[in-house]
């Protein structure tokens, strides 16, 4: 059925090529053109460019390699020593984890780590700790004071120029009441230069030697009080014998409490110096080794009267008394102040026990510390 219109005759003849031309469109105007051609523009969309055009190189010019970044120069101060600028430590891996997208885990072999260390020397001159890394050649150590505060805005500066720590670590450590190490040198020279110029400025600091470390012969345990008077006191040793001390002569007595933490007490044994325990430490003037009065070891029966329940209370009244003449030797109980570095995992199998406590080796250190800034 055709709806087109009336159908052409049948004899009609076809259509030639020979029929007369259409009549010409209309000539169109300059603003006809013009609005016809936006048209077109608007209908033809238009390529995207590609990432590397937008930030300005050509797809086809491979990007130039970037220059490796240059160490910054160390701080310096006019008058002032500088020191020299260390690359930072590598990042050690933690055990047991696993890497993203399945990475196989990091462990470390028995057969590659090092033997336990018998002695408090060759614990303290491993790895690392509260007060940084211990296998520096030598640590400067910034000691708390409270003259700080009020001068804290021009002693960060001080801080800053000779050590080349940045503002808010200088804030911080000038705000601690335990020391803080802030420098780890190879030069022991370089060490002692910095430490001469922060005390010029009206800084506490000192130099805690590697070598110094490694020639320490640990504390002197003691078990009981054999003699006491107005100038002299006596304890029997631990390893036998005894030992007078000049009362004139204790400096100060360090208090501390030596708990072992959670992978040391999954472990079974506690090591083979024990614990936990309360402990004083008294720093004696013209000797390096301290003498420890241990809770779980002294007999404070020997002592005299003063006797509690408490081996807090004991060793406090102990230090009471110690001073000139019975008085009491100035007592530190900022120990429990330091942070706690826990131990490292140990292998169930293992033939013995860690010989320290972590936190044992953490107060031997802050005693050795403390011992450049007594008087």
């Amino acid at each position: 059925m055709y709806c087109g219109g009336e159908l052409p005759e049948l004899t009609a003849p076809p259509p030639t090529d020979d029929a007369p031309p259409a009549a010409p469109a209309p000539e169109l105007d300059d603003a006809a053109r013009a609005l016809l051609q936006q048209l077109e523009d608007r209908a033809t969309p238009a390529p995207k460019p590609s990432l590397l055009s937008r930030f300005g190189r050509k797809k086809s010019t491979p990007a130039a390699p970037r220059p490796a970044p240059r160490a910054p120069s160390p701080p310096t101060k006019p008058g002032g020593p500088t020191l020299s600028a260390r690359r930072a430590p590598e990042p050690v891996p933690k055990k047991g984890k696993r890497g993203k997208k399945g990475g196989a885990s990091t462990i470390t072999l028995l057969a590659d780590a090092p033997p336990p260390p018998s002695t408090y020397a060759e614990a303290l001159v491993r790895g690392g700790g509260p007060f940084g890394n211990r296998e520096s050649k030598a640590r400067v150590v910034l000691f708390p004071h409270p003259t700080y505060k009020p001068k804290i805005a021009w002693l960060k500066h001080r801080l800053v120029n000779t050590l080349g720590v940045d503002l808010y670590t200088a804030v911080q450590a000038l705000q601690r009441d335990v020391p803080r190490a802030l420098a780890f040198l190879e030069d022991e020279a370089e060490a002692h230069r910095a430490v001469e110029h922060l005390r010029e400025g009206g800084l506490f600091a000192g130099v805690l030697l590697r070598s110094r470390i490694a020639a320490w012969g640990g504390p002197e345990e003691v078990v009981a009080m054999t003699h006491k008077d107005a100038d002299t006191v006596a304890f029997r040793l631990r390893e036998g014998g005894e030992e007078a001390i000049l009362r004139s002569t204790i400096r100060t007595a360090v208090l501390g409490r030596i708990e072992p933490d959670a992978q040391e007490r999954s472990g079974g044994a506690l090591g083979r110096t024990g614990g936990p325990y309360t402990a004083i430490d008294l720093l004696i003037r013209g000797r390096d080794r301290p003498v420890r009065v241990r809770s779980d070891l002294f007999d404070f029966r020997s002592v005299g009267e003063h006797v509690g329940i408490s081996a807090l209370v004991n060793l406090k009244s102990l230090a009471a008394e110690l001073g000139p003449g019975g008085g009491p030797v100035p007592l530190d109980e900022r120990f429990k102040r330091v942070p706690h570095f826990a131990a490292l995992a140990r292998a169930a199998d293992a033939a013995e026990p860690p010989p320290f406590l972590r936190r044992e080796l953490e107060f031997a250190e802050y005693g050795l510390i403390l011992d450049l800034a007594v008087p």
